[in-house]
């Protein structure tokens, strides 16, 4: 059996307290995701980092998705009008083909600040 000094358990304790508070999950800043549509517009609460197709499904905003968020079938095309927006993966540049730059998968583009969005309809 090994016995430690006081000193050396006291030692430790710090450093697990140390070690402990770097891995403490920081507070997620919030921002705001606009929903434009022919009829107006809707603005919801987003969590830095979080998918636009995750905060979209959190408010009840209708969207198609038929992969369930994988990036393989591309129905859930959004247009960037406005914000900042993670950069596209290789995976989602292979789904969505030649598009304009402002389209992206709402399954993939992570919220990097308020942002507004359309969201493109393929099937009605």
């Amino acid at each position: 059996m090994i016995r430690y000094t006081q000193e050396a358990v006291t030692s430790m304790k710090k450093l697990f307290r140390r070690i402990k508070s770097r891995f403490r999950s920081k507070e997620l800043q919030r921002f705001s995701l606009t929903v434009v549509d022919d009829v107006g517009s809707q603005v919801v609460e987003a969590l830095e980092n979080e998918t636009i197709l995750k905060t979209l499904t959190r408010e009840d905003i209708d969207i198609s998705y038929y992969c369930g968020g994988n990036s393989s079938c591309g129905t859930c095309r959004v247009k960037i009008l406005d914000g900042k927006v993670s950069q596209p993966t290789g995976r989602e540049k292979l789904v969505l083909g030649v598009v304009e730059a402002s389209e992206r998968l709402a399954c993939q583009a992570r919220v990097g600040g308020d942002i507004r969005i359309e969201i493109i309809h393929l099937y009605f």
